[in-house]
């Protein structure tokens, strides 16, 4: 997906700009993204064999989920944003007020990582594969056809289309995974 949005980065508007800051926006939500990317194994080796310990693999995902959400949404939807990508990530005053918008989005990344593994942890400590590949297949091809249609027919920034994208691919790939399987542990309660 990364060389695709890469592709459409270059053709959109304000290319140039969106070239520059995609990369620092990447690395800084890669941070938070990291811990939820992390609990996928976590989560598959302490759910139990019969998922007898998933109340509490599902309250520390939460947990994980609004911790990550806030801690990212902090330097998102304040002054630390500028910065970070001005005194530390070494871009313009310009480009970081660029990079603010895309960073708000994608504050809901990380977040909604950590919900995409733990569900793809409990589909494969069930067995259960299919829907994991068909909720990937559904995150590329969304992203794509937004990024497509943005980039096409909105006046956004290639950033800003590009965050939008990835967004609306995970929220895709969420949904699908909730609504092709149950969650039950062993005594039948979700």
């Amino acid at each position: 997906v990364h060389p695709m949005v890469t592709f459409f980065l270059g053709r959109g508007r304000f290319p140039l700009e969106s070239l520059a800051v995609m990369p620092v926006i990447y690395g800084l939500t890669f941070v938070f993204r990291a811990l939820g990317l992390s609990y996928q194994e976590v989560a598959i080796a302490l759910v139990g064999e019969r998922l007898e310990h998933y109340r509490a693999i599902r309250n520390f995902a939460l947990g994980l989920g609004g911790g990550v959400a806030v801690s990212l949404g902090v330097i998102a939807y304040t002054p630390l944003s500028m910065a970070w990508f001005h005194s530390l990530s070494g871009l313009s005053v310009a480009l970081s007020a660029f990079a603010a918008r895309p960073l708000q989005i994608l504050a809901f990344l990380p977040p909604l990582t950590v919900l995409i593994s733990f569900q793809r942890a409990i589909l494969v400590k069930q067995g259960v594969t299919t829907p994991i590949s068909v909720a990937t297949a559904l995150e590329a091809l969304g992203i794509f056809t937004l990024l497509l249609l943005l980039g096409v027919y909105s006046p956004l920034s290639g950033a800003t289309a590009a965050a939008l994208s990835y967004i609306f691919g995970r929220v895709l790939a969420v949904s699908a995974l909730g609504r092709g399987s149950e969650f039950r542990t062993s005594t039948g309660q979700a």
